[in-house]
């Protein structure tokens, strides 16, 4: 259903704005608006394509991950110099967080007991 929505959200940003192009309102102040609404309806509808992808993503990701991400893109969005630090640092999470997690606290991921010989 969201994946139908975003597709005619899409198609609608479109052909709003080749109406307006065809219909002559470049020429006078709507060119801003007519570059907006082809710009959102192309982003709209690579969404739409990507859907599925994105999905299965999101829900292999663990959610500490996504949590992160979101905060290094805010923290990049407010000082961009320091990306490569970010981005370093969500690989190193990546990497190393599943293990840093299970020493921290067992109860997170429990072992499974020992086999008696």
């Amino acid at each position: 259903m969201m994946r139908t929505q975003i597709g005619l959200i899409a198609l609608v940003l479109l052909v709003s704005a080749i109406g307006l192009y065809v219909a002559g309102a470049v020429a006078a102040n709507m060119a801003g608006t007519v570059g907006g609404l082809l710009r959102v309806g192309l982003v709209m509808g690579a969404l739409w394509l990507a859907l599925p992808q994105l999905s299965s993503l999101f829900s292999r990701l663990p959610k500490w991950l996504l949590i992160a991400t979101a905060i290094a893109a805010v923290i990049v969005a407010i000082r961009p110099a320091i990306m490569l630090y970010a981005l370093g640092a969500l690989v190193l999470l990546w990497f190393f967080g599943p293990r840093l997690a299970t020493k921290a606290d067992p109860t997170i991921a429990p072992r499974r007991p020992r086999r008696k010989a």
